[in-house]
Order: C-alpha cells, then structure tokens, then sequence
C-alpha cells in the first residue's frame, strides 16, 4: 500500500490551496469593491435627495410670497378702480347738479 504522497502531488495541492485562496481574496475583494460603490452611490443620492428638499422649499417660500404679492396688488387694484368709480359718479353728480341749475 501506498502511503507516503509524493513531493510533486504536495506542491500541486500546495499551489492548488494557494489559487484558491487568491480567488477567494479576489472575490472578497471584488464585494468590498461593489460594496463600496453601492455606498457612495447611496451618499450621493442622499445630498441630492437634501438639495432638491432645499430648493423645493425655497420655491415654496418664494410662491407663497408671490401669491402675497398678487394678492396685494389686486386690492390696491380693486381699490383703485372703486376710487375711479366713486370719482365717476362724483363727477356725473356734478354735471347733472350743474345741469339742473343751469335749466332754472
């Protein structure tokens, strides 16, 4: 019976173990890598997901100040155009009034 392993069959499963070791390390390698990635990836999105929270907040603030300053103006508008009405009747009453006493 054959029991001594010959130097070559060692170094053969020597070298074996060894490549597979080194495939382990590439593949632990290539998932920290990707793990890496995916983290960064996810950093990014996180800032970006921040600034468009920010900008769609100031956009709110400056709509809200629009429709403020819409509002504004069309009560100054609407109070402009009831003073132009009241200054029509005003002068139509005079005219009329002129007119009643220039007829006596």
């Amino acid at each position: 019976m054959w029991t001594s392993v010959s130097p070559w069959a060692e170094e053969k499963a020597a070298a074996a173990a060894t490549a597979a070791m080194l495939r382990c390390a590439e593949a632990d390698a290539s998932v920290a890598a990707a793990e890496t990635r995916v983290a960064a990836a996810a950093a990014a999105a996180t800032v970006q997901c921040a600034a468009a929270e920010r900008d769609a907040e100031a956009l709110h603030r400056a709509l809200r100040a629009s429709a403020l300053g819409v509002q504004t103006w069309r009560e100054r508008a609407e109070f402009a155009a009831a003073d132009v009405v009241g200054q029509c009747r005003s002068a139509k009453f005079d005219r009329e009034l002129t007119a009643l006493g220039s007829s006596d």
